[in-house]
């Protein structure tokens, strides 16, 4: 790991720390969305984490020392070239590490800022609440709703939790119920959050390559009782993963989706619970293979072989599931448990003080 370190324009103490992790750097989106910051009327630093560069690196300093220039708001630029892509949680966690600010803007490499988020820091500053997200519209159509906040309800049993974007995919001008609100968890692809909170419930699982991995930490947030907030009258614009759906998604990326989405389950489901878990978990294994088989992907000894690989990686992770609940456990003691549980069942804890 390398980092770069460059001075900006401002001097002084940064009040925020913009935090984009990317595969490639410099890259036309992240110019795009480092663009739209000048909306930003605070003195923020910017940290990258990237896996590799796309130019030699003087070019690389060079060409960030020239854009600088245009932006009279920024402290400080790090700039970090890992040796290898270890997924997104890791990055950010670096790039929390190396931040000097008390606020963590997260944001992905293929966003635009359409607001002034000094709003939000403020939230964070003044205590209302230790993570906020914005209203997030789709950068193709800005009429379409990409997330108006990130919910959560239970599955069909009651023993297992579902994590969803309200609203994606409808046309914003059609909502009638947009408030500021508490959410279970936020958007990876725009969030705020406060340094010391993200810290002391344990950062982003680094055993979460992709997908799932802002749900797993705002999932802890709330259950240790931290507040995190959906505010629609900030925006900004986002391209879009890709989808789960086997039809159309690799199958690498599903199966990172399913064992994720169980890790998550297994952190804050009770221990005498766990074969349910498991058994669950198992099936939708089956249900893949069994798909890939019909599917004529593969045969039937290869599709027994990935089952013992999925499932091994499952069993790998359980020591980040461990560590995690313990903290939820012995330092929390499950707090924020129950108003987790009252959101899945669809109760609002809607906050009419708070002015859009």
């Amino acid at each position: 790991m390398k980092i770069i370190s460059l001075k900006g324009r401002e001097a002084g103490v940064a009040r925020a720390s913009l935090i984009v992790v990317a595969k490639s750097f410099p890259t036309d989106n992240i110019r795009r969305l480092l663009d739209s910051t000048r909306v930003f009327s605070f003195k923020y630093e910017l940290v990258i984490v990237a896996a590799n560069f796309c130019k030699r690196e003087e070019d690389v300093t060079k060409s960030v020392i020239c854009r600088m220039r245009h932006f009279t708001n920024l402290t400080k630029v790090k700039i970090v070239l890992m040796e290898e892509d270890l997924g997104v949680a890791y990055g950010r966690n670096i790039g929390a590490m190396l931040a000097e600010s008390p606020n963590l803007i997260f944001a992905d490499d293929d966003v635009v800022v359409l607001d002034d988020v000094k709003f939000l820091i403020k939230y964070l500053e003044d205590g209302v609440c230790h993570g906020v997200q914005p209203l997030i519209l789709k950068l193709a159509d800005p009429r379409i709703v990409d997330s108006a906040g990130d919910f959560v309800r239970q599955n069909n049993n009651g023993f297992l939790y579902v994590p969803y974007s309200r609203a994606a995919g409808e046309n914003v001008a059609s909502l009638q119920d947009l408030y500021v609100e508490e959410l279970p968890s936020m958007r990876g692809a725009f969030m705020i959050v406060k340094k010391e909170v993200l810290l002391e419930v344990g950062g982003f699982d680094n055993t979460f390559n992709f997908g799932y991995e802002e749900v797993d930490l705002g999932w802890r947030m709330t259950i240790s009782g931290y507040k995190l907030l959906f505010v629609p009258f900030v925006k900004v614009l986002h391209t879009g993963g890709r989808s789960t759906d086997p039809n159309r998604s690799d199958e690498d990326t599903v199966r990172m989706h399913l064992v994720n989405y169980y890790i998550m389950q297994l952190k804050i489901t009770p221990k005498h619970n766990w074969p349910y878990v498991f058994k669950c978990f198992l099936e939708k294994v089956i249900d893949l293979e069994l798909w890939r088989i019909r599917k004529m992907k593969v045969d039937f000894l290869n599709a027994v072989k990935d089952m013992l690989i999925i499932t091994k990686l499952l069993t790998q992770r359980l020591r980040s599931v461990q560590l995690h609940k313990e903290l939820l456990t012995e330092k929390f003691h499950w707090v924020g448990l129950e108003k987790f549980k009252q959101m899945s069942l669809g109760k609002r804890f809607i906050h009419t003080s708070i002015s859009t």
